[in-house]
């Protein structure tokens, strides 16, 4: 119901209560005695003198208190300035007694290092050096004793045990040895003697023959050789004839085993006595040697103690006087610090005694001068208070006087004014019924009126919605009748049209319990629904319908809206609790952004938005629920809450089904509810208003239209409704005049506006300061991505000048969204690519980072931090700001591979650090998902965000984690600007520009005719069109070489171009060096590519051999030469172009037309006319094979479709090895054999073969394997895996696409990716020719220089 309808009633409540109330209170006032105000009045008076003496009492009692309290601050200020006087003088005696006392502490350290420093025992100090040096020589010394003891009396126990002589003399030192060294050569002598006497030791021969051991070793082996001769040989061995027992044998065996005996040992003693000789030899040489070098040392230490005791005692008389005249220094510095530390002491307690002094005095000063004033304020007081009681004592008096007179004029005309109120409130009551019903029937159609075809849905908000009718009948009216008679109304009975309000307090609340009571709140909700689609504009309602209890049911005809919108019914209609809470949650979000992005403290409601928002206002949701609190959750019901509360300022409006007995959510009530809702309760079988003035009546409901008419009225409205919610933002809205043109600058950052960012505002995107530098623009298909990104380019190619910035424009996507750049040549732009590949985007990042490189050393030299230092030192020397826009740069990271690796370091650095450089990223994509991407790391670094439609994982991406808002976004174009790293903070929601094609195309032009006029000239853009094959026109060589200007070096050798690289680089060409294998082979089923490397690679070689040609003629002519110096043989034509193409194909007429424009020294040459013409080049190629020092012109074999000529098939036994075997008679040479020879040995003598063949399945029967190897440049197009391999030795042409190459050189293993070019066009090379062979008339004297085609 509208206010007013409450309004209305409550009005006629009121009339009714004033009407009684008036009744009572006359009879009271003129009926019932004396009046009450004049006695009032008279007691008032007494009250005011005893008022009076209070408020004069409480005033003196305030003024002496205040008084003690002044006087007692004064004091207590006085006592607080002499403390702090006091701390002050005790806090300045004891700093300076502190300082003096650190004075005292640093003058007693000093002393102490200088006594440490200088002492006699530090570690540095003379004396300290001399005594180690005295005891370290003692200490060797000693050491030496030791050694030397140790090995005499070794050598002695030896000497005494085997009987040697005694210890051998010293031995001089004869060399020049240092202290130190004598000092090793002993240590090693010793160890020598004592290594020489353990080998003695352990000589064990020599231990036999010391003491009666020689003696006991004789008897032993004289015993023991008896004792075997005895038991060996017999009497009969040497002769001699006695018995073995006898005594005479047993003396013989003996004498023989002791002489035997003594020659053994006689022999050992000889080795033991060699070898113990030599032993003692070393020794004796070790010990002699030790003992010489001893007292060497001894010697050499003696006078090394004296030079160092004499420089000792030198430098310590220097210490000592050094160490007096410090202390002597530090003493005067100490008695002036003293002494000035006294000085500054006293002037600080002089200058406090000043200040204290000063400040006492101030103090007592101000407070004689506040209690003066209090003193004054008190009496001035006093005064004015007596006067105020005797006026307003007069005023009393003369009141009561004028009572008592007005007293009977008010009797008479009390009555009079209760009969005039009375009359006019129910003529008003009557009145307004009947308006309203009138205005009901004009405003609102009936539900067949909306099926009429006339019908056209509404442009304007409706103030309410209608909802039924209010029967009302004043005798059910209680004290609506009154009893006088001449208070009478004059009508009874009438009916109210109840309406909701729209767009204030709208929201619907129904509480009912029971099936009668459900199923007329349906359609209580049907019918308001309804009026909703058909009374508000299309496209301007939102509904969310959730029904748990009957799943959709009750409210199914409203998702054929969903036939048309999706988002007219939120997609389905929701039921379980899950569902319910996300929903509700869009909704709080929804509201939060209109509250905090749109609204603000701006407008008051959504209405006054709108009204300034123009075609970017927002719709009008409608939260429908039924069954309420069914399978709400706490959670849902806190957000329920939210909605109601909050949500009618936002537009968001609820229309809720309520069951009163149900379980109700914690933290919520019906009473939350009911306060900010219209509530109607259901009674006695109908539906009741809540308020209590309409709270008596039933509401008779409008019925919602019968089936068939509600789906009819639903589908018509979804019709109408389908493409409202397209939002148009005109792109003048943010473009700047056309005065305005180029008048921004960018050294401090670039400042564009983007789009409408709520009703009054733009959205501007700002980059170059702060953490703002590059950009993350993400959306799926039909977003706007694509439009946003014209929207800026163009935008910023007006706001600033080519000077101010530049432009890199990178697109993957399939389709030719940057081709209008190149088209109509923007001067901004330095790189334009359109369906690029990851090679040349590759390669634009390559361009840039050698620009960061460049700049980077610029700012160096010239001592600048930033692009606005520069400008600002450099004013004259431009340096624009550079954007690099890449559109789907996702496909940078679409392999594994190196560029993707490379891709990833270069848009890390150009992010990290281009900033400086005035550099900027933009990067745009439709989805930030996928195994490979760039590094979170480096897209954290891109700090500003504008996220289009989106998924929910999208959401997250392109903004945080936290931050979803991005998946609300409704409509194409509809957006989030985000400068805070994805934060939900940063969300700023806007409308993009809409930049029509044919806007863009007449701005683009613009700004060509602005360069004009304006004189500016730039470096034609680098132009990527991966959709198209590539334009010879671009290359500037080619063109060079064909106008005839081209005098490089390498103009002397052929050459051809094949199309336009897919990286940032020269054209992809081939040279025709005089070696074997430069023949050039072209494999693939794309007729259109191969005819357009073809023709060019023809035309080419046609103007470069056109001029060798000439010149040759001019410098040879062959009447001033001898006959024996004229060549011999000169081929027919220097290009023989085989041409397979049926008459009916392209590419016959592509042909004929290019050797119309070249006629000289081509021959064309037909499938049955190849025999000859392989005869000829064969023959020609013998001739120069027998005189290879002849500089012959080159000549060039061009075979286009070489499936079509038979004739050059490989013989069928030919398996590569030549004519090797061939037996009996010879035969003619076979066309297939001579064209495997002119491929083998032509280009070595001037003879070139390019050839195409459709597949590699025909070059298997054309080629033997020997052959193809001659063609050692090999172009392929797209083809299988498997003949890719074999062709290329890679399976890279497999992974081709359209319009796309790869050039093989098999002599390096290397291949390039390429665009072939397309065939040349017609008129472009006749200019070109024209240029070339255009003669000035002044310089034309031979005839023949004049040529006609």
């Amino acid at each position: 119901m509208r206010v007013a309808d409450t309004e209305l009633f409550d009005g006629l409540q009121q009339a009714i209560t004033r009407r009684t109330a008036a009744e009572e209170n006359f009879a009271e006032r003129f009926r019932s005695g004396p009046d009450e105000e004049i006695f009032r009045l008279t007691q008032s008076i007494d009250a005011l003198e005893s008022q009076h003496a209070a408020a004069r009492a409480e005033t003196i009692a305030e003024y002496e208190a205040t008084r003690a309290q002044l006087v007692e601050h004064y004091q207590t200020g006085l006592f607080e300035l002499d403390r702090h006087h006091e701390r002050s003088v005790r806090e300045i005696r004891s700093r300076y007694a502190g300082e003096s006392t650190e004075a005292e502490r640093q003058y007693k350290d000093s002393t102490w290092v200088t006594s440490s420093v200088l002492d006699d025992t530090a570690e540095d100090s003379p004396h300290r050096q001399f005594e180690t040096f005295r005891l370290l020589l003692q200490r060797t010394r000693e050491e030496h004793e030791a050694s030397w003891t140790q090995l005499a009396t070794e050598y002695a126990a030896v000497a005494e045990v085997r009987g040697l002589p005694e210890l051998p003399e010293p031995l001089p030192v004869q060399e020049r040895l240092t202290r130190d060294q004598a000092h090793e050569r002993f240590r090693e002598e010793i160890e020598t003697g004592h290594e020489q006497l353990a080998q003695l030791q352990k000589l064990w021969l020599p231990k036999l023959f010391l003491g009666w051991r020689p003696l006991i070793l004789i008897l032993l082996v004289a015993l023991g050789l008896t004792a075997a001769a005895l038991a060996i040989v017999t009497p009969e061995m040497v002769g001699v004839s006695i018995n073995r027992t006898e005594p005479i044998w047993f003396a013989i065996l003996a004498g023989a085993s002791a002489g035997t005996g003594l020659m053994l040992f006689a022999v050992l003693y000889a080795i033991a006595m060699t070898r113990q000789s030599d032993v003692l030899q070393s020794v004796h040489d070790a010990v002699a040697a030790a003992q010489g070098l001893q007292q060497f040392w001894n010697h050499y230490s003696q006078a090394d103690l004296a030079r160092q005791e004499k420089t000792y005692r030198r430098d310590q008389a220097r210490i000592e006087q050094q160490r007096a005249e410090t202390l002597r220094r530090y003493e005067n510095a100490h008695s002036e610090r003293m002494a000035e530390i006294e000085r500054r002491r006293e002037d600080e307690l002089q200058t406090e005694n000043d200040a204290w002094q000063q400040q006492r005095e101030a103090l007592v000063a101000e407070r004689d001068r506040s209690l003066t004033t209090l003193d004054e304020e008190h009496a001035e007081r006093l005064d004015q208070n007596e006067m105020l009681h005797l006026s307003e004592k007069q005023r009393i008096e003369n009141e009561v006087e004028t009572l008592r007179a007005d007293r009977q004029a008010a009797e008479e005309a009390a009555w009079s004014s209760l009969q005039q109120d009375w009359e006019s409130a129910t003529r008003h009551f009557f009145a307004a019924t009947d308006e309203a019903a009138q205005h009901r029937r004009s405003t609102y159609p009936k539900w067949e009126e909306l099926l009429e075809p006339n019908w056209l849905p509404p442009e304007a908000i409706p103030a309410g919605i209608p909802l039924g009718t209010l029967p009302i009948d004043l005798n059910h009216w209680p004290d609506a009748v009154p009893e006088d008679a001449s208070l009478a109304p004059h009508r009874l009975q009438t009916e109210w049209p109840l309406a909701l309000p729209f767009p204030d307090r709208f929201s619907l609340l129904l509480k009912g319990s029971g099936a009668r009571a459900r199923s007329a709140l349906q359609l209580v909700l049907q019918s308001v629904m309804l009026r909703l689609l058909t009374l508000l504009p299309p496209g301007k309602v939102r509904f969310t319908i959730i029904d748990p209890v009957g799943l959709g049911e009750s409210f199914a005809g409203f998702m054929h809206l969903a036939d048309y919108d999706e988002l007219l019914v939120t997609s389905r209609i929701w039921t379980e609790s899950g569902h319910i809470e996300a929903r509700l949650a869009d909704l709080t979000e929804h509201m939060e952004n209109v509250l905090q992005k749109y609204l603000r403290n701006e407008f008051a409601t959504i209405e006054q938005y709108n009204e300034f928002a123009g075609e970017v206002a927002e719709p009008y949701r409608f939260l429908v629920i039924t069954d309420f609190p069914s399978r709400f959750t706490e959670i849902a019901a806190r957000r329920l809450k939210s909605i109601v509360t909050s949500g009618p300022r936002c537009g968001v409006y609820t229309l809720l089904g309520v069951d009163p007995t149900g379980q109700w959510p914690p933290g919520l009530s019906l009473a939350d509810l009911e306060e900010q809702m219209q509530t109607f309760a259901w009674k006695a079988e109908a539906f009741h208003p809540a308020p209590a003035s309409m709270s008596r009546w039933p509401v008779r409901i409008d019925a919602p239209p019968p089936p068939e008419q509600f789906t009819t009225i639903v589908k018509r409205v979804g019709e109408v409704s389908r493409d409202a919610r397209r939002v148009e933002v005109a792109f003048d809205r943010i473009a700047p005049n056309p005065g305005d043109y180029w008048t921004s600058d960018s050294r401090s950052g670039i400042d564009v506006p983007l789009g409408r960012a709520g009703a009054t505002k733009l959205q501007h995107l700002r980059l170059g300061k702060g953490t703002s530098q590059h950009m993350l623009v993400a959306g799926k298909t039909g977003s706007g991505k694509s439009t946003f990104l014209h929207a800026l380019v163009t935008n910023l190619a007006l706001h600033y000048s080519p000077d101010e910035i530049r432009f890199y424009l990178i697109d993957f996507k399939k389709g030719v969204e940057f081709k209008q750049y190149a088209t109509s040549h923007l001067a901004h732009a330095d790189v334009i690519a359109i369906e690029s590949d990851r090679e040349f985007g590759v390669s634009a990042l390559q361009r840039l980072d050698e620009v960061l490189n460049e700049r980077g050393e610029t700012f160096r030299r010239h001592g600048v931090q930033d692009i606005a230092a520069f400008r600002n030192t450099v004013p004259d020397v431009p340096m624009p700001r550079i954007l690099l826009v890449v559109d789907e740069f996702q496909e940078y990271f679409t392999e594994d591979d190196k560029l993707s690796q490379q891709a990833t370091l270069l848009l890390d650095r150009l992010v990290r650090q281009g900033r400086a450089f005035g550099i900027h990223v933009i990067l745009g994509s439709q989805t930030l998902g996928g195994a490979y991407s760039l590094a979170r790391s480096t897209l954290g670094q891109v700090a500003v965000r504008v996220a289009l439609q989106c998924s929910e994982a999208d959401a997250h991406l392109i903004l945080s984690e936290e931050n979803t808002a991005a998946r609300l976004l409704t409509r194409p174009g509809e957006a989030i600007y985000n400068d805070a790293n994805g934060m939900l903070e940063g969300n700023h929601p806007f409308q993009i520009a809409w930049l029509p094609d044919e806007q863009r195309e007449q701005l683009l032009s613009d700004l060509a005719s602005l360069a004009g006029r304006r004189g500016i000239e730039v470096e034609p853009a680098i132009v990527f069109e991966g959709n198209v094959l590539s334009d010879p026109a671009r290359n500037g060589d080619l063109v060079r070489l064909l106008e005839g200007t081209d005098d490089s070096p390498q103009a002397a050798v052929p050459r051809i171009w094949l199309g336009e690289a897919v990286e940032i680089r020269p054209a992809t060409g081939l040279p025709f060096q005089r070696q074997s294998g430069s023949n050039l082979l072209l494999v693939g089923q794309d007729p259109e590519a191969a005819l357009g490397v073809m023709t060019n690679a023809f035309a080419t070689l046609a103007g470069q051999l056109s001029t060798t040609g000439k010149e040759r003629t001019s410098a040879d002519d062959s009447d001033t030469l001898p006959q024996s110096a004229q060549p011999s043989t000169a081929p027919a034509a220097q290009l023989y172009l085989f041409d397979g193409s049926s008459p009916d194909e392209p590419s016959a007429a592509a042909w004929r037309r290019l050797t119309g424009m070249f006629p000289r020294g081509v021959r064309l040459v037909r499938p049955r006319e190849a025999a000859t013409a392989i005869d000829e080049l064969a023959t020609l190629l013998d001739q120069r094979d027998a005189d290879p020092d002849h500089a012959a012109a080159p000549v060039f074999l061009i075979i286009h479709h070489l499936s079509r000529f038979r004739d050059l098939r490989k013989a069928e036994d030919d398996f590569g090895m030549g004519s090797f075997g061939s037996m009996g008679e010879s035969k003619p040479p076979q066309p297939g054999t001579q064209f495997a020879k002119i491929l083998a040995d032509g280009p070595a003598n001037g003879i070139h073969s390019l050839i195409w063949c459709d597949s590699y399945n025909n070059i298997d029967r054309w080629f033997s394997r020997q052959t193809l190897r001659e063609l050692e440049y090999r172009v392929a197009f797209q083809m299988n895996a498997t003949d890719s391999s074999n062709l290329i030795d890679s399976p890279a042409a497999s992974r081709l696409g359209p319009n796309r190459a790869l050039l093989y050189r098999e002599e390096t293993g290397t291949s390039e990716k390429f665009r072939p070019y397309t065939v040349p066009d017609e008129a472009w090379l006749r200019s070109l020719h024209d240029r070339r062979t255009q003669v000035p008339i002044e310089t034309a004297i031979d005839p023949d220089e004049f040529r006609i085609l």
